[in-house]
């Protein structure tokens, strides 16, 4: 598929995007429903707005819009893997490309929003746009609530952040010096964390590397399409390897790692007690067997009004989003 034509299916799905969501709100403006609707990148940040259960609110999931046009959407990730983007980024782009188009189109109407992870950036919430004060929506709760694990799995939960910043922080090199890197699959974890550094604990290691295999690691997030991988290796390690376990703060953690790096690692570690840690929640999660979701159903609602988000969300001008045309 040529890039011309890819990119003008991309747009064609970028257009379906905004159709669906304004069905969706004309359809709850026919049964009488009026809503501020904030436009969120995934399932779980939907999952958690909706537990919030703040008035007058929908929240529409940006990936669950995507979904119901697969052969559309299809093309548009070959588009954006030709760009080298991934999932993760699209997800962000069209938040804010939706919410900009719609606000456009409906200028006297104040009701669209959107909530975007910060991710690497130094974004900031502004009128329309929120976003998280941390890497992500799920690293904003892990740093606002000690209570959500168990004892048990505690020690497992410390070491996953700890590896989850280490792979945030080859990965924002990468991405802030220019090279193309890939984000971890489910089963790339067990090959960066092999059985014998499963077993490991802080106390036994003096830099972040040797928690992890770490050579692996590089081979896994550097992608083949950059002109010199094996410089671009060296490069990194460089940079990287030299890290002390006690060398950065949990505001550093929370502001790199991945809240689903940290998740993947704790299913890898403590399988069992992870597994048993969801089905307690499962009920809240609606058939969703993940950590994520169980995280955010565990969650204490009362810490979050101490963040930062919770202050921007209470800012926005609840005004109806109502469509007449």
């Amino acid at each position: 598929m040529g890039g011309k034509q890819a990119k003008e299916l991309a747009e064609e799905l970028a257009k379906t995007i905004i159709a669906r969501i304004l069905l969706i709100v004309k359809s709850e403006q026919f049964f009488g429903n009026i809503y501020t609707v904030l436009l969120v990148e995934g399932g779980t940040d939907e999952f958690f707005v909706n537990k919030l259960e703040i008035q007058n609110f929908k929240c529409i999931a940006i990936s669950d819009v995507r979904t119901a046009e697969e052969e559309l959407m299809k093309s548009y990730y070959n588009y954006c893997k030709e760009k080298q983007s991934d999932n993760k980024r699209v997800a962000r782009r069209d938040v804010l490309n939706t919410v900009d188009v719609l606000n456009d189109k409906y200028k006297n109407i104040a009701g669209f929003y959107g909530l975007i992870d910060k991710d690497f950036t130094t974004d900031k919430s502004d009128k329309i746009i929120l976003v998280t004060p941390t890497h992500d929506l799920e690293t904003l709760l892990l740093s606002t609530d000690e209570e959500i694990f168990d004892e048990n799995i505690k020690e497992a939960f410390e070491i996953s952040r700890h590896v989850a910043y280490l792979i945030g922080k080859v990965e924002k090199y990468l991405q802030d010096h220019g090279y193309i890197y890939r984000k971890l699959q489910d089963n790339d974890y067990r090959d960066i964390i092999p059985m014998q550094k499963r077993q490991l604990r802080l106390d036994d290691v003096m830099y972040l590397k040797d928690l992890t295999d770490f050579a692996r690691l590089l081979d896994v997030l550097i992608d083949e399409n950059n002109d010199d991988k094996l410089r671009i290796r060296r490069e990194v390690s460089q940079n990287i390897s030299n890290i002390e376990i006690d060398g950065y703060s949990d505001d550093d953690i929370y502001n790199i790692a991945n809240g689903h790096d940290i998740a993947n690692i704790m299913k890898l570690l403590c399988k069992e007690d992870i597994d048993k840690f969801i089905k307690s929640h499962n009920a809240e999660v609606h058939k969703k067997r993940d950590v994520e979701y169980a995280i955010i159903a565990k969650y204490n609602l009362s810490n979050f009004k101490n963040s930062p988000l919770y202050k921007d969300m209470t800012k926005i001008r609840l005004t109806p989003t109502t469509i007449t045309e």
